[in-house]
């Protein structure tokens, strides 16, 4: 933000509510709270209620042969549901993200890390604003670390549904190249993401060190 600022650029930030967040000292940083956890997901259970009707057994039955569990009908066939299945969309932060383009009325999405640019590039499409994906890390290796870690066994479970490397790669592929420009913070990271078939000239590398 500081060097967007620098550069002449007026920039806004939408960021999750935090009970310990303190004032920016960045000057001039317009600052927009959601409330909302970056990571909303719905908890799970095995049991499909009984009586429910054979098809909604059969979707159920599909999605746990993927390695999902669901707790009710709507948690299947809902909108939040539907889209961050298929699309890795996180709940609830494609509204919140059209709150703030409302509200800040940006010319560019600038977005930092790969789990939210489903999102952002979903809302940005409805206002027709480009998205620049701003890359801290190999999302998918990044989660990879994450299920080798000692503990966590719940966080592993849940990675393994959710976000298998399979699935994430997928994923990635498909939304960077709807991105307006990618941001890595080192070349072999922009190698990397030329392997999906992204042009050269929409991928820059932009170290992420102190100053």
């Amino acid at each position: 933000a500081k060097a967007l600022l620098d550069a002449g650029f007026e920039v806004s930030l939408l960021t999750p509510q935090c009970h310990t967040a303190k004032p920016s000292p960045v000057q001039n940083l317009k600052i927009v709270r959601a409330p909302i956890k970056v990571f909303e997901l719905k908890s799970f259970c095995n049991k499909l209620p009984p009586k429910y009707p054979s098809f909604r057994a059969a979707v159920h039955g599909l999605l746990k042969w993927k390695g999902y569990e669901v707790k009710s009908w709507p948690d299947v066939m809902g909108i939040n549901g539907w889209r961050f299945w298929k699309k890795g969309i996180l709940p609830g932060w494609v509204e919140e993200i059209e709150k703030f383009i409302l509200q800040s009325k940006p010319d560019v999405l600038h977005v930092h890390d790969f789990f939210l640019v489903p999102a952002a590039l979903a809302a940005a499409k409805k206002h027709r604003i480009p998205v620049v994906a701003d890359l801290h890390e190999n999302w998918p290796a990044q989660l990879d670390i994450e299920r080798i870690k000692p503990g966590q066994q719940k966080f592993k479970k849940q990675l393994n549904r959710c976000w298998s490397r399979k699935k994430c790669i997928a994923l990635e592929k498909r939304h960077l190249k709807k991105c307006a420009k990618i941001i890595t913070v080192v070349p072999e990271a922009a190698e990397r993401l030329k392997t999906y078939g992204i042009s050269s000239n929409k991928i820059h590398v932009v170290s992420n060190t102190e100053d």
